[in-house]
């Protein structure tokens, strides 16, 4: 690496990765497909917990569309009726791994919303309101230093992300080629933050649609979510959605609701990648 770039600890603009994941949630214009987005910072999903999820919307779909207490085990079923035009009850509990006995009260539920229509046969299939969903997930990995701890643990969010970004403080972001061609390999944007500007130092590829019951769980998660306010995330005081954040965090854990209630802040981004070069 050049000496050029070697900073010391003094030089960081983060204190900490906590400090570094605030500023990306409240003043980073994060890639994205599309205009309206909600984002949340440290999402249980899929074995992982992303500093950082953003899932972007053509149009927000209308959260009646799932069961007032929808779980994962629903999204499953949701996620395995997609993958075939029409499956009979049967079908659907073998791909689900469930009892067709465990299953139905999960497939009425769904059918009462009106996200699987059921037909005379007994067969079921995805709504044409829950099919017809277009969204991106992007999910973003923060750290201080530590490179490829932080590549590696993007690469495990491909597994539900259509995009996967680390994030590092400017002072500690890589900048040797042979670090940043790992990043390109592994199909990852990389950028380095300071309070003053973002650098693109691996562009973030184009998206890659994942396939996986997780990203269906963060979209319905997103589009499900109690808000704080309807603000415009990127240009909203950080100080006011930080304390709601935190007020509502808390009483979500009070009252035990389930974590796909918790909190997403709305967002607007400008529909279009930002230029990352």
């Amino acid at each position: 690496m050049s000496m050029a770039w070697e900073k010391s600890g003094d030089d960081r603009s983060f204190a900490s990765e906590a400090a570094l994941q605030v500023f990306l949630a409240e003043q980073v214009e994060l890639p994205a497909a599309f205009e309206l987005s909600r984002s949340r910072r440290e999402v249980p999903v899929g074995g992982c917990i992303p500093d950082l999820v953003s899932v972007s919307f053509r149009e927000i779909p209308d959260a009646d569309i799932w069961p007032d207490k929808w779980t994962l085990r629903h999204i499953h079923v949701l996620y395995a009726a997609s993958r075939r035009p029409r499956l009979h009850l049967r079908s659907l509990a073998a791909r689900c791994y469930e009892s067709v006995e465990r299953l139905r009260p999960l497939v009425r539920d769904l059918v009462r919303t009106g996200a699987l229509i059921e037909f005379d046969t007994g067969a079921v299939a995805v709504a044409r309101e829950i099919a017809s969903i277009e969204a991106e997930v992007v999910a973003v990995e923060a750290k201080l230093d530590r490179w490829r701890d932080a590549l590696r643990q993007a690469v495990a969010y491909k597994r539900f992300a259509d995009r996967a970004i680390v994030a590092m403080d400017w002072a500690g972001a890589p900048r040797d080629p042979d670090a940043l061609s790992e990043f390109v390999a592994a199909g990852v944007g990389l950028c380095a933050v300071s309070t003053d500007s973002t650098d693109w130092l691996v562009p973030v590829p184009s998206a890659q649609p994942a396939q996986s019951p997780e990203r269906h769980y963060l979209i319905a998660s997103a589009a499900t979510s109690r808000q704080t306010s309807d603000v415009h995330l990127w240009r909203a005081e950080p100080q006011c959605v930080r304390a709601a954040d935190r007020q509502l965090a808390s009483r979500v854990c009070r009252d035990g609701a389930d974590e796909a209630d918790a909190l997403w802040i709305d967002g607007y981004s400008n529909g279009r990648d930002k230029d990352q070069g």
